[in-house]
């Protein structure tokens, strides 16, 4: 019997005829059918499925959704063992005064010295420093002392240092003492001067002196053919009445010449009060 040659992309009940047998497309298989003559019989079961064809390739990959809700933060953990504790100072300064010192290798106590005792460098020592009793002290080259008691001094000579400026005195001449306590004005006087020592602009002299400290100020005045002279004197701004050598206040220049007045100030009281000795010399 020869293979019937059933027509490809059938429509449904499309009817095929082979011979003198027809057959009716059903939408899966081919149905045998008759028109005429015994009845169709019933469709035999139906054939075992076939094999399962190969995957097709795999679609692309589809947009990410987004992010969930953070959840919760968790529980915290428990507190780690306290580490060892390290090596401390505290223990080795025990007194007060204490200096934390150092040799060539490790941390050392100085304790504090005596009274009147001061810190000096010496190389013998293990740390390198020791309390000494301060002595005799020698000063060389240029040093500077502000505000400092010196007794019982040994001095073999003092250098000391002029403000030389080219005021004409007239008016009221400011003297700073902390710019100098010596004063050479340069150019003649133009009228008489009431002088006002101070400290500067912004510190009195009051504040610089004690009680029963002093201060000597030097003002040199150039005077020309026609001479005037210190008709009044103040510090810090409120008058002060001098005591004159020879009994006198000055009540005159020196023409031609440099007028030299030399002032005294002793604070007798916190108040203050002041006692000024004053003196006037013509040098030509």
């Amino acid at each position: 019997m020869s293979a019937i040659d059933y027509p490809d992309n059938p429509t449904i009940n499309q009817i095929f005829t082979s011979g003198n047998r027809s057959w009716r497309w059903t939408g899966s298989f081919w149905n045998r059918y008759s028109t005429g003559g015994a009845p169709e019989g019933p469709t035999g079961p139906t054939g075992p499925t076939g094999a399962t064809g190969e995957a097709g390739p795999t679609g692309p990959t589809g947009a990410t959704g987004e992010a969930g809700p953070t959840g919760p933060t968790g529980a915290t953990g428990d507190t780690g063992p306290t580490g060892p504790q390290g090596d401390s100072d505290s223990g080795t300064l025990t007194t007060k005064g204490d200096l934390l010192t150092r040799t060539e290798s490790a941390l050392e106590r100085l304790g504090v010295g005596s009274n009147g005792e001061a810190l000096v460098a010496d190389s013998a020592q293990t740390t390198g420093v020791k309390w000494a009793a301060v002595g005799d002290v020698t000063l060389t080259g240029s040093q500077t002392l502000t505000n400092k008691t010196i007794n019982n001094a040994i001095v073999q000579g003092l250098e000391e240092s002029w403000n030389v400026e080219a005021i004409a005195a007239n008016g009221t001449e400011n003297f700073d003492t902390l710019i100098s306590t010596a004063w050479l004005c340069t150019s003649n006087a133009t009228g008489n001067w009431t002088l006002n020592v101070r400290g500067n602009g912004s510190t009195t002299l009051a504040s610089l002196l004690n009680t029963g400290d002093s201060i000597t100020v030097v003002f040199a005045v150039t005077q020309g053919a026609t001479p005037y002279y210190a008709s009044g004197f103040q510090i810090d701004g409120s008058s002060v009445t001098p005591e004159w050598q020879g009994g006198a206040a000055p009540s005159a220049g020196n023409a031609s010449s440099i007028d030299v007045y030399v002032y005294t100030i002793i604070k007798t009281a916190a108040t203050p009060t002041y006692t000024v000795l004053g003196s006037q010399t013509q040098f030509a």
